[in-house]
């Protein structure tokens, strides 16, 4: 248990000064970019997200494979894991990358209701970002694969330095006067040095790490794991982005930005709380793989009460002080349109965040049908 609360201490601590940072950015931002313009920025990540439905949640089968085959000393499987799951990392973002290059125009048209000029730039952006779609890819599964090693002190330290590093040069490169699509470049560029670092850290921890084909046995459990945590993927997605989209092509990229700000405040927040969970589905295989059931459950015990108790007193809490809280933060006519929005929002996160715990054990116990039905 020690060991489980030092992982979900550093995997808390990665996000938290990021989470810190982005709150920081956002004002700065809106005052670059206008109402339509940082909805413009927030639509484009919303649609890069959406292509992650490309994604077969390989990180996630990282996390169950690497830990199970790494507690049972079972080497050669881990080996055939990694090979295989960056192999498809990298094909999902090849071609990821190359379908919003050649559909960039059709596709801002179609989730952005602005005019033409609007239309021109937010394509040209969407073609940069696609640079970043491909190295996020490489880097989720590199993530999930360090902390399946039950590393959450590296994987955490990367999340660290991404996470400061990507709003504030975006904050920098909108304030000396660069355009959207140089800024989605530049942030590419640093996805492409955080796969590259995971990369190297993943070399490191798994010392004599070399290429090998997956066996067929392999490839059926993993197959079997990853298509229907493929489902949980979908859901997670159309839950997290498929609002955005809707609401730029009904009612236009200023009615996003309203919508964004306090739904970016409360998926931060409440991915904290999870991030203290989360440690427990590698945990979970490798308890499962050395047969200690009765440490399994003591787990899944106690983070189920912490993972309810402190996303409803959070809740609670920003709801009493969201007034003073977002005049702090934003101008009074934003804050004021944006605290209804928040206020909705708290609530389905609360209700949401109960499912926490229960999904992740099912999944570290490889049951994905349950989570992903």
């Amino acid at each position: 248990m020690m060991g489980l609360r030092r992982n979900a201490a550093a995997n808390f601590f990665g996000a938290l000064i990021p989470a810190l940072v982005y709150v920081w950015s956002v004002p700065l931002m809106l005052e670059q970019l206008g109402d339509q313009g940082y909805g413009v920025f927030a639509l484009l990540g919303s649609i890069v997200g959406y292509f992650a439905v490309m994604d077969l949640n390989m990180s996630s089968g990282a996390l169950r494979f690497v830990s199970h085959f790494h507690a049972s000393r079972q080497r050669a499987r881990v080996d055939e894991v990694v090979t295989f799951g960056v192999a498809a990392a990298g094909f999902v973002g090849l071609l990821g990358m190359a379908l919003l290059m050649a559909l960039a125009p059709w596709i801002v048209s179609t989730v952005v209701n602005a005019p033409g000029e609007v239309l021109d730039e937010a394509a040209a952006a969407l073609r940069c970002a696609a640079v970043g779609f491909l190295f996020s890819q490489i880097a989720s599964f590199l993530q999930g694969t360090v902390q399946a090693l039950q590393r959450y002190d590296v994987s955490g330290a990367f999340e660290l330095v991404s996470g400061i590093a990507t709003p504030a040069l975006t904050v920098a490169l909108l304030a000396g006067g660069c355009r959207l699509d140089q800024v989605m470049l530049a942030r590419g560029a640093l996805a492409a040095v955080n796969a590259l670092g995971l990369a190297l850290a993943v070399r490191h921890l798994l010392p004599g790490l070399a290429a090998r084909k997956a066996s067929r046995a392999v490839l059926e459990r993993m197959g079997s794991f990853v298509s229907y945590a493929y489902l949980s993927r979908v859901a997670a997605l159309a839950y997290v982005e498929g609002d955005k989209l809707i609401l730029g092509a009904m009612l236009g990229p200023v009615a996003v930005a309203l919508y964004a700000i306090p739904q970016a405040l409360v998926s931060r927040i409440y991915g904290l709380t999870y991030r203290l969970g989360a440690v427990v589905m590698p945990a979970a295989s490798t308890l499962e793989a050395t047969g200690r059931e009765s440490d399994l459950r003591r787990l899944g015990l106690v983070a189920a009460r912490y993972t309810l108790y402190l996303p409803a007193a959070i809740a609670l809490l920003l709801v009493i002080c969201s007034g003073p809280l977002l005049s702090a933060w934003l101008a009074a006519s934003r804050a004021a349109s944006v605290m209804p929005i928040l206020v909705l929002l708290l609530r389905a996160a609360v209700i949401n965040s109960m499912t926490n715990v229960p999904s992740l054990v099912t999944d570290g116990l490889g049951k994905t049908r349950v989570t992903g039905l």
